[in-house]
């Protein structure tokens, strides 16, 4: 016999296939879910200036973003308006 036929009778069982599946499954998810997290572009990864705060002037203003367009925010408040409960 071979050494792989020797290991497999000595340690192969059949109820580890779905044990070993689902751990093999869960770790190739994680590893995905956490390369796609890696490579947003919200994420930066540089060691080299780890508080970038400090190097903003105190005279620059922070950036804000206005996710919500006014006219259709305002179009879903007369639909629905608030309720006194």
């Amino acid at each position: 016999m071979t050494p792989f036929q020797l290991f497999l009778r000595r340690y192969y069982e059949p109820s580890t296939l779905p044990i070993v599946f689902v751990v093999g499954t869960a770790f190739v998810g994680c590893a995905y879910y956490c390369s796609r997290l890696l490579n947003h572009p919200e994420v930066v990864i540089n060691r080299n200036h780890q508080q970038p705060w400090t190097s903003m002037s105190p005279t620059a203003e922070p950036r804000k973003f206005m996710l919500l367009d006014r006219k259709k925010l305002e179009q879903v408040q007369e639909r629905h308006p608030a309720r006194d409960y």
